[in-house]
């Protein structure tokens, strides 16, 4: 099966394909999801769906001591490695202060059986639509948080902070995002 990382909103990112030969090697830059976010949780899932929860968590872990920085200025570079014996190392690292953690799965943990692989694909076909319109309605309220942010910042730059409020609010109950994002990637 495949397996990733769920990114903001709880989408399910692939890192190595369940197609993809081993021993192989993949990696993504990621970003935080609020100013001056000093951790991110690594959440590690292997699946075929597009939304993380519906595929099998393999573990978790967190990298801190990331420089305090506006949204999306840090750079976080997570990497899966498959060796030989089939075993996954996942690294998260900060590119600015090299900071770093890593955790390891043996084979026995990311190597299914025929049953729950078949079992695991024909589910991701099942909900293959419902799945995708869920990843598209996650992905445009992210795209809306990321324009209330970029307006925000605008106005605060402007020295016109809270001339908007009432309208933003308003916005953000529409989308359902009453809340900051959490501290995910």
């Amino acid at each position: 099966l495949s397996l990733g990382v769920a990114t903001r909103g709880g989408v399910f990112f692939k890192l190595i394909k369940s197609t993809d030969t081993r021993p192989t090697q993949a990696s993504q830059v990621f970003t935080t999801v609020q100013d001056n976010q000093t951790v991110v949780r690594i959440q590690v899932y292997q699946g075929e769906r597009e939304i993380a929860v519906e595929n099998e968590l393999l573990g978790q872990f967190e990298l801190s001591g990331i420089a305090p920085a506006p949204m999306g200025v840090p750079q976080i570079e997570v990497l899966f490695d498959i060796n030989v014996k089939n075993e996954l190392a996942v690294v998260a690292r900060d590119t600015l202060t090299g900071n770093f953690q890593e955790v390891h799965f043996v084979a026995s943990q990311i190597q299914l059986d025929r049953d729950k692989v078949k079992e695991a694909v024909g589910s991701a076909k099942k909900a293959r639509r419902a799945d995708s319109e869920q990843k598209t309605l996650i992905e445009a309220k992210n795209t809306a948080e990321n324009i209330i942010y970029e307006v925000q910042k605008k106005l605060a730059a402007s020295s016109s902070t809270g001339l908007l409020d009432e309208d933003i609010a308003f916005l953000r109950r529409a989308i359902g995002m009453n809340e900051p994002p959490s501290s995910l990637m």
